[in-house]
Parts: C-alpha cells; sequence; structure tokens
C-alpha cells in the first residue's frame, strides 16, 4: 500500500502533498479490495474519507453476504498475496500488488503460472521478460518487513535495544563459538515450529537510521519519510491491497517486494 503511493507520488501520478493516502488511492481507483481499510486499528492516519470503495471489490466467503473488508482470510477471499492472485485471475481487479515472498507457492496452490504476468517496474517501464522473477530495482519497494516495535518516547527503549544487542550477540548467526552459551539461534526454527520468536527469513538487528549500511533497511526508512513527515505514523505496517481502474485493463501484475533481510527496531 505504502510502496504503491510512495512510487506514484514520485511519478507524479498522485499528490506529494496529500497525506492522507486513503483519500489519494481512493479517488485514483475506481474500485479496490484493501483489507482492513475500514478498521481504524490499521488507518494509516487521520482521514474523513469514505473508503467504501477499497473495499467494493473484496469478497466475503459468507455466500449470505457479498461485501466485506475483513482483515484477515476466514473473513475475506481476497486477503492477503493467495487472495490477491485469486482476484486477478478471476478477472476481479486488473492489477495487484504482492510480495514476492514465496509468490511461485501462492502461484502453484492456484494453478498458475508465473509466466502468464508481467511485471510493471517502479519507473513506469514493462519488466524485460514474463515472470514473477524481476530485478531489484524493478520492484516497488525492496525493504525489510519486520520491526520491533516501541512507544514513542519509551523510559525502556535503551534497555530494549541493550537487550536485543545482547540476543544477538550470544544467540544471533553471528554469535562466535566464544560467546554463544547454548546451541540455540533465536532467528532459526525450534522444534520444528517456524517464525516462533522472529521470521526465519531475518539473520539480524539494525537500527532504523537512515546511515545504516543493509540497503533495504534504508529503503524502509526512506519509504515512510512522507507518511512520517506528514502524520508522525512512519512506523505503520502498510495494508496489503488489489486495485481496479478501467485503463489498467493492460497491466497484470505489479509486484513489491517485501524481503526480510533483518529485524528493524
Amino acid at each position: 500500500y505504502v510502496s504503491f503511493v510512495r512510487t506514484a507520488q514520485v511519478l507524479g501520478v498522485l499528490d506529494d502533498k496529500e497525506c492522507d493516502y486513503a483519500k489519494a488511492v481512493g479517488e485514483f481507483f475506481e474500485g479496490a479490495c484493501a483489507p482492513g481499510a475500514q478498521d481504524a486499528s490499521h488507518a494509516l492516519g487521520q482521514s474523513n474519507y469514505n473508503v467504501t470503495n477499497l473495499c467494493s471489490l473484496c469478497k466475503s466467503p459468507n455466500a449470505a453476504s457479498n461485501f466485506t473488508c475483513g482483515w484477515d482470510h476466514s473473513n475475506n477471499l481476497y486477503f492477503g498475496n493467495n487472495g490477491s492472485l485469486s482476484c486477478l485471475a478471476n478477472n476481479d481487479a486488473d492489477v495487484i500488488f504482492v510480495e514476492t515472498t514465496n509468490i511461485t507457492d501462492y502461484l502453484s496452490a492456484l494453478n498458475l503460472q508465473g509466466s502468464q504476468f508481467r511485471a510493471i517496474c517502479s519507473n513506469n517501464t514493462l519488466a524485460l521478460q514474463n515472470g514473477v522473477n524481476v530485478d531489484d530495482n524493478c520492484l516497488l519497494a525492496y525493504v525489510v518487513d519486520s520491526e520491533v516495535l516501541t512507544r514513542r518516547q519509551d523510559e525502556a527503549y535503551n534497555s530494549i535495544s541493550t537487550l536485543l544487542d545482547t540476543l544477538e550477540k550470544y544467540f544471533g548467526y553471528a554469535a562466535s563459538s566464544g560467546t554463544q552459551h547454548v546451541n540455540m539461534e533465536i532467528f532459526s526454527s525450534f522444534d520444528g515450529t517456524r517464525d516462533l520468536l522472529f521470521k526465519n527469513t531475518a539473520v539480524g538487528f539494525s537500527e532504523p537510521t537512515r546511515a545504516t549500511t543493509n540497503q533495504p533497511a534504508k529503503n524502509y526508512i526512506e519509504l515512510f519519510s512522507h507518511l512520517q513527515a506528514c502524520t508522525g505514523a512512519g512506523n505503520n505496517i502498510p495494508v496489503p491491497g488489489l486495485a481496479n481502474r478501467s485503463f489498467y485493463s493492460v497491466l497484470t501484475l505489479i509486484l513489491s517486494a517485501l524481503l526480510t533481510r533483518f529485524i528493524v527496531y
């Protein structure tokens, strides 16, 4: 959601001075499915915009109710990456925004082939070839998608930061044999359970600063800079969505990579 908005602002498709993201997207698309758009807990800031059209393409698994905007897979058939792909496959949308992580698994589950799609790159050009494996420079966003959050000005912030640094030192992938107390890596599966404490795709921690040397983390901070300046809500989590507009009928798939390389805190 935020990846699309920021890219569209940079390209001049959306007003870069508009801080109401729901209004900006809702007025641009004739119809969409952005699960949770009507849920205040998933809002990206204060908005008086009627977000009904951001849910107009969503479908409920309950045959008695065609309309939903539920923020979960049990209440919204078009929730998440698999739901987004289903929406596109069912011709209910002309363009979707998805993560590229494990996208081939979602396609396989829906009996779809990656070659059926072609990405629209962030510079408004088509990817060189059909498929879902695209260059990082083509992606709408190449960022981390996980973070550890605290309240602003929380008195425990420094203590939490120290705790996480210590956990990584002794139990992270970089822990040397001389410092590791037990043979346990906090970013790995435990007893067959994945993503127990942190996502298995995470490899470490990094401070949320533009000075970081990790490019995905730096991209993440810059991605939310406009939202942060507008609303002070830069740590909100983007809402995945689907969109439909008549002149997008020739488009197929826009990919947004939210690849977790490490946890941001």
